[in-house]
Formats: structure tokens, C-alpha cells, sequence
């Protein structure tokens, strides 16, 4: 084999491996209606994959699988309307700050939609980036920091008009 058929073929597991992963998780999740509604407990891994070094392998590397097997149905519900609420008000301040005559907001706010893009995008599918510390810091940290933007522009707004 050469190179290229070895990186090919080493994706290739990695790609099964998760897949499988994914499956299992799932079919834990759905075994009884008190896993679907809430989901598994905490410290309990949700894989049984042991990698090379022998370590398991606690969460299925999909960000949505894991957060349905932590929360279950109910917890998903509300993360995602949560998740929904926090892309309207990044939308809406993104909106808001083209009419600013400073443009660094703008450019800021198009900084944190790339991010998140990249968190809930391809991070999301291939890795659990929220259940990551530094991930799910600077996101929420972020989030925050464009909601408060958000409602002084809308104070500023009101206040103008006023």
C-alpha cells in the first residue's frame, strides 16, 4: 500500500468506528422510555471503544448524539430552542450593526458567526465541541457578550426614537 491508500484506509475505520458508535449510543439511549425522555447518567460512557493506548472512549464524537444521550428528548428540546433563540439574536445583531457607523462591530459579529458555524457545523458532526471546556466557554462567553450587545442596541434604538 502506499500513502495515500493507508491515510484512505485509516479514515475509512475511523469513519466506521463512529458510525457504530452513533448506533450504539442511540440504541442505549432508546433501550427504555426513562433513558429517551432523560437521557443516560452522568458517568456513564456512552461508548465501549477502547482506543489504541487502551483508554476508553466515553462520548460517540457527534455533538447532537451526545447531547440527546446525556438529556435525552426533553433535554434536546431545550437545548435546541435554547441554541435557536441565542442564532436569532446573533442574526438580529448582525442586522443591527449595518446600520452602525462603526464597523468593528460588524466585523465582530461576523467573527462569532464563523465560530459558531464551526461549532454546531463541522465540529459538531465530527466531535462533541460543547462538551469540551474551552470550547463551550468561549461560545457561551461569546454568546453572551453579543446578547448584551444586542439589547444596548436595542436600548439605544429606543432611546433615539424617544
Amino acid at each position: 500500500l502506499n500513502n495515500a491508500d493507508i491515510f484512505f484506509t485509516s479514515t475509512q475505520s475511523t469513519v466506521s468506528w463512529r458510525i457504530d458508535a452513533w448506533m450504539t449510543t442511540i440504541t442505549n439511549v432508546t433501550k427504555s422510555y426513562s433513558s429517551f425522555l432523560f437521557g443516560l447518567p452522568f458517568g456513564v460512557p456512552l461508548t465501549d471503544f477502547y482506543n489504541s493506548e487502551g483508554i476508553l472512549t466515553r462520548e460517540p464524537h457527534n455533538l447532537y448524539i451526545t447531547i440527546f444521550a446525556r438529556t435525552g428528548l426533553i433535554g434536546t428540546i431545550l437545548y435546541i430552542v435554547f441554541h435557536i433563540k441565542i442564532f436569532k439574536i446573533l442574526y438580529m445583531t448582525y442586522k443591527k450593526s449595518l446600520h452602525l457607523e462603526d464597523k468593528n462591530m460588524n466585523k465582530f459579529i461576523i467573527l462569532f458567526t464563523i465560530y459558531v458555524l464551526f461549532i454546531f457545523g463541522s465540529g459538531g458532526i465530527s466531535s462533541s465541541n460543547l462538551t469540551v471546556t474551552y470550547h463551550s466557554t468561549q461560545f457561551y462567553l461569546f454568546a453572551g457578550i453579543c446578547t448584551s450587545i444586542y439589547y444596548k442596541m436595542l436600548e439605544d434604538e429606543n432611546f433615539s426614537n424617544t
